[in-house]
């Protein structure tokens, strides 16, 4: 009974601008407990793993703006990309930082692009919760210039999803998601 819901369109940073996907997300007002086994995420996956022959996961690239679990107080902002075991993103895990969720309420989640510098020294990848910045990586965090590349250049679509059961302790499923798509 999990829910999954992709863009048809795609983005694509935007050389020389600051590209920005974010929504406001709540995750409803059911006890961390009685959110055990649901896992909800947005995020966004390279286009060319819908190719055909296409690109695989890792390589395609994947933005996790935001992921939870289990009704946590924290949630996580990751990257993937490169090849399994290793590579630039230190795949399967990626690159993962936590982001504490101050409550239940609506919150914007974000994630930017500022491309506005040729220099790829200088771009970054920035996470923002609420407007503030909470994560932010730079070419120098993962090092190969193509997973940059995949990252930072090329069409990603987006995917609002809620995994339910899994690999997860338990299953209860009486939570609500609710969304808010801006900008």
């Amino acid at each position: 009974m999990s829910g999954r819901i992709e863009s048809k369109e795609t983005i694509t940073p935007i050389p020389g601008r600051i590209t920005f996907v974010e929504a406001a997300i709540r995750f409803g007002n059911d006890t961390a407990q009685n959110r055990k086994g649901w896992w909800p995420a947005f995020w966004m996956l390279g286009n060319s793993s819908r190719e055909t022959p296409g690109i695989k996961w890792p390589a395609c690239g994947e933005i996790d703006i935001m992921e939870t679990k289990n009704g946590e107080s924290q949630a996580y902002g990751s990257v993937h990309c490169d090849k399994l075991s290793g590579g630039a993103c230190s795949e399967p895990k990626g690159i993962s930082s936590p982001i504490l969720i101050p409550n239940q309420s609506w919150h914007i989640w974000r994630v930017e692009w500022d491309l506005t510098s040729a220099d790829t020294e200088i771009q970054t990848i920035t996470w923002y919760l609420d407007g503030k910045s909470v994560i932010s990586l730079t070419s120098w965090d993962i090092p190969s210039t193509e997973a940059w590349k995949m990252l930072t250049q090329t069409p990603m679509f987006i995917i609002l999803n809620v995994a339910v059961g899994g690999q997860l302790v338990s299953i209860h499923i009486s939570s609500m998601v609710s969304i808010l798509f801006l900008g």
